[in-house]
Parts: structure tokens; sequence; C-alpha cells
């Protein structure tokens, strides 16, 4: 695996567009910040516009030591949806509300081994990124706040051309698959950097 000099990584700012599968129409924007100290990604903000220029939703990613598990808040301004992790120390505590009426919900969780939480899937992908490339699948415990709850998840390559390769990340259980959709991942291959999701 290549390593890059810790000097040369400076912040970094990016843009992605979401569109309707099935009628192309154009949804918003998603405008990404990231913080770099050292060569180290520290932070993140993440701001969806719509296509009126208003923004949406907002949300403040911060990595310590597990990047796999970042604490995380994210707020949609038009009917005041919150979810979001803190974690301190062995312990991630969710927070989520489905809108600005309901009561906020906290839950704590010992963190184990294979625990994944909102954009630490990310990181999940390049620490694993050989094996998945060799057709392993990888297991996850993926965090959902607004459930107050990890669930299983697997992750595997479905699909690669000589410029991408594509990851299924589906639900781990047999009635929970028939209710919950797969998402397909896909990522530049040299830069292992995803490219889109749907």
């Amino acid at each position: 695996m290549s390593q890059l000099n810790a000097s040369s990584i400076k912040d970094k700012k990016y843009t992605g567009y979401a569109y309707d599968l099935e009628t192309g129409e154009y949804l918003y924007k998603e405008v990404h910040r990231e913080k770099w100290q050292a060569g180290k990604h520290i932070s993140s903000t993440v701001s969806y516009v719509n296509s009126d220029g208003k923004v949406i939703v907002k949300k403040q990613v911060t990595y310590g030591s597990n990047p796999l598990m970042p604490t995380f808040k994210m707020t949609d301004t038009r009917d005041g949806y919150l979810e979001g992790s803190n974690v301190s120390g062995n312990l991630v505590t969710f927070q989520a509300q489905r809108n600005d009426m309901e009561d906020l919900k906290r839950k704590s969780f010992t963190i184990k081994n294979g625990m994944v939480v909102d954009a630490g899937f990310d990181y999940f992908v390049l620490t694993n990124w050989d094996k998945l490339m060799t057709g392993q699948k990888q297991k996850i415990k993926f965090g959902v706040p607004i459930e107050q709850d990890f669930f299983n998840f697997r992750l595997y390559k479905v699909a690669e051309n000589d410029n991408t390769v594509t990851f299924r990340f589906e639900i781990d259980n047999v009635l929970l698959i028939l209710f919950v959709k797969s998402i397909n991942v896909e990522y530049f291959k040299k830069e292992k950097r995803l490219y889109r999701y749907r």
C-alpha cells in the first residue's frame, strides 16, 4: 500500500451531486470540507444544499483515535431530524430524534471490534481494501443512531473495471434483507476514493 507524505496532505473540499434514480431529477448537492492536521484527517463538515441553494442538512464529523467510530451530528433544518454519536473512551452514545416535536433519545454501547458508524464506513473500506479486492466478504456492525442500535451488515465486491470497483453493502439477516435495500458503493481503484453510491 502506498503512503503519502504527511506534510503533503492539506485540507480538502469536494462536492457530490444527488439525483433521483428513476427520473434523473437533480435533488441536492453535498459540499464536503475536510480538515487535516499533521497528515491526519481530524474532522469534516458536510452541507446538503437543495436546488434552490438552501442548506437543508448539516453534518459535523470529528475523528478520534478510531476512525471507524467518529463523533458526529447531523441535523435537518426542515423538520428538526437529528442523529449523531458521541465517542468517549470505550463508549459510544447515540442520540436521535425524528423531528423537533420528538424527545431526544440516547443510548450507550461499549465499543467492540467490527463496529462502524456513519463516515467511519469509508475508513472501513480503506482498512479492508486488499481483502475486499480479493473477493472476501467483510462483516460490519453498523450503527444506526435513529434506531438506537447496531446491525450486522456485510460488504463484498460485485463488479470491477479498469478504473472503478463496486462493493455491495447489505444487511446480514435473512428476514431484514427483505425490507432493507442494499447499497452499491463504487470507488476509484487508483485513488481508493468514493465515486458514487446508489
